[in-house]
């Protein structure tokens, strides 16, 4: 194996483990992750925009500061506080399971349009997911766990998709995460 080759391989596996890490460790900051992996500043951010460019992982702004997060995480979950109005929301859907926007205003006493607003918000933070039936649409709180478990499974498909593992094992894996994260069979 040439010289050229050994770098790509331990760079692959340096960008392996980086990508473990914001998995494991969603909203890591680069300062820290430069502590973390005794790299130059300058290969981390290299592997750090090859796994953002992949689609594996996203980087978003809080309070001023870069954040990195596994790519469709739920950032609410892990970096955002929920205002009192989105607390509440949360909490009415929580302790009614399929209930519907006028009954959730009715409820909450918030306008309307602004809870419209607010329910789009938790719905594209996977906070909350509704159901269509009939002429009303209900919603329910997602568990964390199930987030974490969707981001999971979301790399697992990315490396049967690249060829990296085959289907009978993509089906275990996928198994082995339900387990461990308290997903029930649906």
């Amino acid at each position: 194996m040439g010289s050229r080759s050994v770098r790509k391989s331990a760079g692959l596996e340096k960008r392996r483990s980086i990508l473990n890490y914001v998995v494991s460790h969603p909203g890591q900051t680069f300062g820290t992750m430069r502590s973390i992996f005794t790299i130059p500043e300058g290969t981390l951010r290299y592997h750090l925009e090859t796994l953002e460019r992949g689609g594996r992982i996203k980087r978003m702004k809080k309070d001023g500061i870069m954040r990195y997060y596994p790519a469709g995480a739920a950032v609410s979950r892990m970096d955002r506080t929920l205002s009192s109005r989105e607390r509440r929301i949360l909490e009415t859907v929580t302790s009614n399971p399929g209930i519907t926007q006028k009954d959730l205003a009715r409820i909450t006493k918030i306008n309307i349009r602004t809870l419209i607003n607010q329910l789009n918000r938790l719905l594209e933070e996977d906070v909350l997911h509704c159901e269509k039936k009939g002429r009303y649409t209900h919603y329910y709180h997602i568990p964390l766990n199930e987030v974490r478990y969707r981001t999971e499974v979301g790399v697992l498909l990315e490396s049967f998709l690249r060829h990296k593992i085959d289907w009978s094992e993509f089906k275990r894996k996928k198994k082995a995460l339900k387990k461990e994260f308290g997903i029930s069979e649906r």
